[in-house]
């Protein structure tokens, strides 16, 4: 482990030195991404060049805007409408540039919404927790449309798999869950296998809303609403064709190992 910042080119450049390959998973909340997610990713191609390495980038799909296909293959248009797709968008820009024009090589693996065990962010750490306690389980958006979920530690495998081919430079892979369900459907999973019947509870948008003058979070949230009310299903059939399969776990797998390391942190405290 190396502490350091990754706004500081030093910093970043001492902790890749003899690296051949830098995962960028550096990430910040939603507030900050105007002023720092662009200079974190210039940090990291400076010290990718200087050590020689490649770039590896965990992609979502905010780079797309509204879905035009059923399903959204790696050639699907750009058309980010939302301040955070269209710096999304200008990310693979600056890795695809980087790679073009000063030699740095760079692979991307795009996934859709992520749990797992270690993933306590706002969106899905309250539904495994209180799912352990019987509470509401709460869901920002609609939940009866088509969804996905990718489970962290396969989204991991998959990120490590194409991330270390050396023949996947300037590629772009595309990691489905590994079905399509319906938040309800997950939510109701969750639920049965944590054993306490906690209730399924839909937050509204117009709720956010209210939030949203007095919580700079909930207003950032606000407009990636629409990925939580619209289908938006990845297409996997590059990344099987290249590797031979995808890295997918069953969604009760998933969540069981997700409960258990919840009630394991719960009752460490």
């Amino acid at each position: 482990m190396v502490q350091g910042d990754a706004l500081v080119d030093a910093n970043v450049r001492d902790a890749a030195e003899d690296a051949a390959t830098i995962f960028h998973c550096v990430n910040v909340p939603y507030s900050e991404w105007g002023a720092r997610v662009l200079p974190m990713l210039e940090s990291t191609i400076r010290a990718a060049r200087a050590a020689r390495a490649r770039i590896v980038l965990p992609g979502n799909v905010y780079v797309f805007g509204h879905a035009q296909t059923a399903l959204v293959a790696e050639d699907h248009p750009r058309n980010a409408h939302t301040k955070k797709g269209r710096i999304r968008v200008e990310m693979e820009r600056r890795l695809d540039a980087a790679w073009r024009e000063q030699g740095v090589p760079y692979t991307i693996v795009r996934f859709p919404d992520f749990y797992g065990p270690g993933v306590e962010n706002a969106l899905y750490g309250p539904i495994f927790a209180n799912a352990l306690r019987g509470k509401p389980l709460p869901w920002y958006g609609k939940l009866d449309i088509p969804f996905e979920f990718s489970y962290i530690e396969d989204a991991a495998e998959a990120l490590v798999l194409a991330g270390l081919d050396p023949a996947s430079a300037g590629e772009t892979y595309h990691l489905p869950g590994v079905g399509i369900t319906t938040p309800r459907t997950w939510l109701t999973t969750v639920s049965e296998i944590a054993g306490q019947k906690a209730r399924v509870r839909a937050i509204p948008r117009w709720l956010i809303a209210v939030y949203s003058p007095f919580n700079s979070e909930a207003r950032e949230f606000l407009e990636m609403q629409y990925l939580r009310r619209e289908r938006l299903i990845l297409d996997g059939a590059k990344f099987r064709a290249k590797f031979g399969s995808l890295v997918a776990s069953p969604y009760d797998v998933g969540i069981r190992k997700t409960l258990d390391w919840f009630r394991a942190r719960d009752s460490g405290r």
